[in-house]
């Protein structure tokens, strides 16, 4: 669902739900130039709260970690990147979808 959403934002699709010894990253794609990590939420219900508050720095440091596996994996180096959220809420039959760009900034370090 994620994923269609975003293609019909102009983003192109490169990876689904990408892994490696520990290392997972829900979607890759690239809008325009930039290389985009995206983290995707999605809950059934508001019984665990807002599905965007949950990235805590905990989840934030581990993504950014991934997707240095990922640049170094690929030999990316001097590209653009950058990490968006995507919340999905389906209750009942609507189904809300919270699409959120440059959503935060990796720690210090995390990143080459």
């Amino acid at each position: 669902m994620a994923a269609e959403f975003l293609t019909r934002l102009g983003y192109e699709i490169i990876d689904k739900n990408w892994t490696r010894r520990g290392a997972e990253i829900d979607l890759i794609a690239r809008d325009g130039d930039c290389l985009v990590f995206v983290e995707v939420k999605y809950r059934l219900s508001d019984a665990y709260g807002d599905p965007l508050i949950s990235m805590d720095n905990r989840k934030i440091a581990r993504l950014a970690k991934s997707a240095a596996r990922y640049l170094a994996e690929n030999d990316l180096t001097q590209v653009d990147c950058r990490f968006d959220v995507v919340a999905i809420r389906k209750i009942g039959a609507a189904t809300e979808i919270e699409h959120v760009p440059n959503a935060f900034f990796p720690p210090e370090g995390a990143m080459p």
